[in-house]
Order: C-alpha cells, then structure tokens, then sequence
C-alpha cells in the first residue's frame, strides 16, 4: 500500500522539522509514516492555538506545514498495489488537504478539529499493523 515511503516521507518531513528529519534519515518505512502523522498533528495543533491567539500568520505557516505534511503521505501511496484501500486513502488525504485550506482561508477552527479527527482515526489504525507488512 506503501509505495517507497523513504524519498517522498523524508520530504515530507522537511516540512516537520530538523529534528525529525534527521530521525528520519534512519528510520523504517513504518516509523517515518507514524512520524508524518505526528507531524501533521503537531502542525493541526499549532493552527488550532494560532487561530486562538489572532496570530494568523503562524496560523498560516501551521496550516501550510499541515497541508504539506498531509499531500507528502498521499504521494507516498501505492495505488497500484494497495489498489481499494490505496485509493480511498488518497481521496481521504486530498479531502483533509482541502479541508485544512479552508479551515485558514475561513479562520474556522472546527474544520480543524474535523481533520485533526480523521486524521488520528487512520493513524490509530496504521499503529496496529504490524511493522514487517510495510518494510
């Protein structure tokens, strides 16, 4: 379902942060996708505070970092071999891509919520699977 997560999640993660970036130069197919969704998390949150305070320009530069984070785990997909699954992923992360778009264009934290939401119900999902089925 996965298709060569290495180059295009450590893309993604330049988008996260130094830090995670240099983690993920090391790190498994599995681990760099978990630490896409914490990143994602991580930027969601940072919106949601930045929306709090009046600060839209880091609440601009969270949901730009978010929406990046979210088209990298999309690219990473395999859609010809995760085939159903792979696609309604695809459609799932272009929905939340547009969703966190419209959430900083209309300063509407409830789009948000509604993204971080999904977006951890697919990640709790990715923590069950076992490690060796994406490596």
């Amino acid at each position: 379902m996965i298709g060569h997560p290495s180059l295009k999640a450590k893309q993604a993660l330049q988008h996260y942060g130094q830090q995670q970036q240099l983690q993920a130069s090391e790190a498994q197919p599995h681990k760099m996708i978990s630490m896409l969704f914490a990143g994602a998390n991580e930027a969601l949150n940072n919106m949601l505070g930045a929306m709090a305070n009046g600060r839209s320009d880091a609440k601009g530069q969270a949901a730009s970092k978010a929406i990046a984070i979210i088209n990298g785990m999309r690219d990473c997909l395999d859609l010809q071999q995760g085939q159903e699954l792979a696609q309604n992923l695809y459609s799932l992360y272009s929905y939340l891509s547009t969703m966190v778009f419209k959430a900083n264009y209309e300063n509407n934290a409830d789009k948000v919520l509604e993204v971080r939401d999904l977006l951890q119900s697919v990640q709790q999902s990715w923590d069950r699977m076992p490690q060796a089925n994406s490596e």
